[in-house]
């Protein structure tokens, strides 16, 4: 037991000795002064170092004691910081102290730069892309002052993947079956903030094709879907909300028998679907939840084809339209980007109401292999009593053209 706390001990000495040293490497304030220190490379000069941060020679020679521009390897040089309108910088760069848990993707988006600027701008001292909360990062770009970050602003976004893959699927009857998939997807996001408020419109498509379709249970490779998200900030990371969401299909889709009889399995907003919730937003640098503390979901079928013979279609009886649910939602979205280049987003939806519980969950990781092509693996899980007593899976590895702006 002796041995195991000496251990421990010496550990955590080490540990912290380690965590000192980096952050002795990185900022400097025993001589009265903070400053950045930078390790002296090979062959490096005075006017190279001085031009790359944006300090003159003059200020550098002054804090370093320098008579002349002789650099000697090996050495540390120490580059002035000063206090500008609030923050840090080390000339052209700004310094920012890392938070516990804060991710690079979340500091780029602050300053208005990219991870591989981060990521270049730090190499002596930044391995990979693990930080560590309390240590300093040069980051070049433009930081958003606090007094601003609550003005008004609008923003839009669209991305595009065209793809081909695989896809696998669970069926109605229970069975598993692998096709191959041709399919091209859009998005399009608008975003408009007007202090204290914030208003996201999303619109969502997809279109294509699967082999063999016939009768598996995502035989559906048409979608479009608009969602509105309005939040009022009455704190950082805590928010009422208000959301809206339309989803349905544009294309017939049909089943045929093993006779060759054909009938319609779906079609326009039959099935389509509505969403109405209000409730509380929890957001952080990687992750955003909605806690729908009322929602209304509603089922429609507005094309009486679908019955046939059956009583009822997607959950709604012959001869009604539509039929609508009360209850409460969680909605969650967990993003992790390793760089620009590597992507995982987890998005899950739950429903729950009296006798009655739904479930979506969607896992997509893509890598971006050069700028327009991108590998996608994307897995889903669906429960609905509405389609079958069963969990349904869904599976594609997708290969294709991406186009982000």
């Amino acid at each position: 037991m002796k041995c195991y706390v000496h251990c421990l001990l010496i550990t955590s000495f080490l540990f912290f000795f380690h965590l000192t040293k980096l952050n002795a490497q990185q900022i400097d304030t025993l001589s009265g002064k903070t400053a950045w220190v930078h390790a002296i490379n090979p062959k490096e000069q005075l006017p190279k170092i001085a031009s790359y941060y944006g300090v003159s020679m003059a200020k550098i020679k002054q804090l370093n004691g320098l008579q002349g521009n002789y650099l000697e390897e090996g050495t540390d040089l120490k580059i002035p910081i000063q206090a500008e309108k609030g923050a840090q910088k080390v000339g052209r760069f700004f310094l920012h102290k890392v938070k516990v848990g804060e991710q690079l993707h979340a500091i780029a988006g602050k300053y208005q730069t990219s991870v591989q600027e981060i990521k270049n701008s730090n190499i002596s001292t930044l391995a990979g892309n693990r930080l560590t909360g309390g240590t300093y990062l040069l980051v070049p770009g433009i930081e958003v002052p606090k007094k601003q970050k609550n003005k008004n602003f609008k923003k839009i976004n669209m991305n595009a993947f065209a793809s081909v893959g695989l896809f696998a699927a669970s069926t109605w009857d229970g069975s598993n079956d692998m096709h191959y998939t041709i399919n091209g997807r859009y998005r399009l996001r608008r975003t408009h903030r007007k202090d204290p408020y914030r208003i996201m419109t999303t619109f969502n498509t997809m279109l294509g094709y699967r082999h063999d379709i016939g009768k598996y249970f995502f035989k559906n490779l048409d979608r479009v879907e608009i969602k509105n998200h309005i939040d009022w900030y009455v704190a950082p990371y805590i928010k009422p909300f208000l959301f809206t969401s339309v989803r349905t299909q544009y294309l017939d889709s049909y089943y045929f028998s093993s006779t060759g009889d054909k009938s319609l399995t779906s079609t326009f907003m039959a099935p389509g679907y509505s969403f109405f919730a209000l409730g509380m937003s929890f957001s952080g640098d990687s992750y955003n939840i909605d806690l729908g503390l009322y929602e209304l979901k509603s089922t429609y079928v507005l094309d009486q084809r679908l019955y046939a013979e059956r009583k009822s279609a997607f959950g709604v009886g012959k001869g009604e339209k539509a039929i609508s649910e009360h209850g409460i939602s969680l909605r969650v979205d967990v993003f992790y980007y390793k760089d620009e280049k590597i992507k995982f987003q987890s998005n899950v939806y739950a429903f729950a109401t009296y006798g009655s519980f739904d479930l979506e969950v969607r896992n997509e990781f893509s890598v971006q292999l050069s700028k327009v092509i991108k590998v996608s693996i994307v897995t889903e899980l669906l429960y609905d009593k509405d389609f079958a007593d069963t969990m349904q899976y869904k599976a594609e590895v997708l290969t294709g053209f991406s186009f982000r702006k």
